[in-house]
């Protein structure tokens, strides 16, 4: 038989249930979101660089860690990374996959077309910098199936 809570707490002890979430997936997220930000860091840096009077979204490239960034390129990178970076803060996988999948596509589609317009010039390095942090992402999101946050129940007695 069980004694009452208010009987139980007269008796001079009483329990407390503490419910701790150990979230193991951290590392990976923390992994994910400093690979996106090297997208952000290139787009941006090429964005400052870009000398936007003279041709707007026609001006001249610019060389960003010796990868050549049109204004088009950089600001589609910078958007690309922003977006790689909310899918890596956030605590489920499948906006990983997905962001991960998406700009695996797009190095590969770089590597393929390399087009040379005069608004929009892609490399290899373009393809390989796409590549890279969308492999991240996709290694980030398999990696955390395997160490899911789990919830701890700890009880402690008190006794008055």
């Amino acid at each position: 038989m069980s004694t009452p809570v208010a009987e139980r707490h007269a008796l001079g002890y009483r329990r407390v249930d503490h419910v701790v979430t150990q979230d193991l997936t951290i590392l990976f997220r923390v992994i994910a979101t400093i690979a996106a930000a090297v997208l952000i860091v290139f787009g941006v840096v090429a964005l400052v660089r870009i000398d936007w009077d003279p041709g707007g979204l026609d001006a001249a490239p610019v060389a960003v860690g010796d990868i050549a960034f049109t204004p088009i390129v950089a600001i589609s990178t910078a958007v690309a990374g922003l977006l790689a970076l909310l899918a890596a803060a956030t605590r489920d996988r499948t906006s990983k996959l997905v962001v991960g999948a998406l700009l695996v596509c797009g190095g590969v589609a770089a590597f393929i077309a390399e087009p040379d317009s005069g608004r929009i010039v892609l490399e290899d390095a373009h393809g390989w910098l796409m590549v890279i942090i969308g492999g991240v992402l996709i290694v980030a999101a398999l990696a955390m199936s395997f160490s899911e946050s789990r919830r701890v129940v700890d009880t402690d007695t008190n006794y008055d």
